[in-house]
């Protein structure tokens, strides 16, 4: 038995604490919103020529369109094919077709759906960078990035995305539970950050904010309770 649980000054430190976070939370929602953007993409598949459809969930790293996602949501991995196929050497189907649902667009106060294309990818570190079909973007809301390596364990996060790619933006909060995993799988250093925010299908390509709202890290996959990302220091 816990015999912490009673203690007023136990219980008025975590309410404190409990009410800090959500305060952090609804004012990192009211600034950061209009960054995260809900992905919607098509892939078309290499031997069966059908169409397939995913979301996923990225956000603005510049006010000129430029936008941050998983690599895994615009590069499609069948793990049904065998090594050594053009799969395995680096023939990984793209994205048919990406568009973002943006709010706020330019900073008008509109919500749209523009058409997106990939700029780059880095699969070790799974993250993508692309960029919305509109020349003319110069005021959009944007993320700015934080430092994993000076963010401590037990620190509070928040999670900014698209559960389940209902196209509805939500945050969730936690708290950072590790921050210097290294995937041994992979051919470079990767440091990555887990944390125990809620998170659903659809999260994929997520940004975890640190309590400034600053990005820390990128959602790439989660493990039953717990949520695991690559770290954006």
């Amino acid at each position: 038995q816990n015999q912490t649980s009673n203690n007023p000054l136990v219980l008025f430190n975590q309410r404190s604490l409990n009410k800090s976070l959500a305060n952090s939370r609804a004012k990192i929602w009211s600034n950061l919103h209009d960054a995260s953007v809900t992905l919607f993409i098509s892939f078309t598949q290499m031997y069966t020529g059908s169409l397939l459809y995913y979301g996923g969930s990225g956000w603005f790293i510049s006010a000129d369109g430029y936008i941050a996602t998983a690599a895994h949501n615009v590069i499609f991995y069948d793990y049904s094919v065998k090594q050594g196929t053009a799969q395995m050497a680096g023939k990984l189907p793209r994205a048919s077709y990406i568009v973002a649902t943006i709010t706020n667009y330019n900073g008008t106060g509109v919500t749209r759906a523009r058409y997106c294309r990939v700029v780059g990818t880095e699969g070790c570190t799974d993250i993508a960078v692309l960029k919305v079909d509109d020349s003319n973007m110069s005021n959009q809301t944007y993320m700015e990035w934080g430092d994993i390596r000076n963010t401590p364990v037990g620190s509070p996060c928040f999670v900014i995305g698209d559960p389940l790619s209902l196209d509805v933006q939500s945050i969730s909060g936690g708290i950072i539970r590790d921050n210097r995993y290294v995937d041994p799988n992979c051919e470079i250093s990767v440091e990555s950050v887990l944390v125990d925010a809620i998170t659903f299908p659809g999260n994929s390509g997520s940004p975890i904010v640190d309590e400034n709202g600053k990005v820390i890290g990128i959602l790439t996959f989660s493990m039953a309770e717990t949520s695991a990302g690559l770290s954006g220091g």
